[in-house]
């Protein structure tokens, strides 16, 4: 009957501890704001049956030099607005890890439905490169700009918060702007609440 008990105790355990999230099993990644709390705005619709344009910029950038990739574009929106958004990021001399006469061709794709952007390829940075983005022409009316933040989006939903200077909005222009973000490494980034 002990020796019952005693299995019966380790199976619990076992089974405990593969189902439960525990610092000691695996880290905690989870960041202060919830995984359903955070979503991307959203750009103004295009007008009409306009073209599907995607904004992107590639670059070659050489880790003993360092590079600017940058983004100027526009659309019609179906309002009759012009939205603009210019984009650039700037890679320190160093930025990647590795030999100084490492490379590689860095690419930017803004999202042609929200405010948010894509790098790749994916990857970790020895020096962080600087980010800066701003839109005009969009409609805040309806959005509580006090919640507006820059934030890291996982595929799996996960958040990170990042470096930046205060985030600029101004409603009745319809521009929304943040400056110098760095980036840890390169996946999605957008303005969201």
């Amino acid at each position: 009957m002990k020796k019952t008990y005693i299995v019966l105790i380790l199976f619990l355990a076992i089974f405990y501890g593969c189902s439960e999230k525990t610092s000691l099993v695996e880290p905690d990644l989870s960041s202060p704001v919830s995984e359903n709390s955070f979503n991307f705005l959203n750009l103004p619709a295009r007008q009409g049956n306009s073209l599907y344009k995607i904004h992107k910029a590639s670059k070659e950038i050489i880790n003993s030099e360092g590079g600017t990739i940058s983004i100027n574009d526009e659309y019609s929106a179906a309002d009759g607005e012009i939205v603009k958004v210019f984009a650039s990021i700037e890679f320190p001399a160093g930025a990647f890890f590795g030999d100084s006469d490492l490379s590689y061709n860095i690419e930017m794709t803004l999202d042609d439905e929200t405010t948010s952007e894509s790098f790749s390829p994916h990857m970790y940075f020895n020096k962080y490169p600087v980010y800066n983005v701003r839109y005009e022409g969009l409609d805040l009316s309806n959005v509580n700009t006090d919640e507006i933040k820059f934030m890291f989006r996982g595929d799996d939903g996960s958040v990170e918060e990042l470096e930046y200077d205060p985030i600029r909005i101004d409603t009745s222009a319809g521009t929304l702007e943040v400056q110098n973000v760095k980036l840890p490494h390169f996946s999605r980034y957008g303005f969201g609440n």
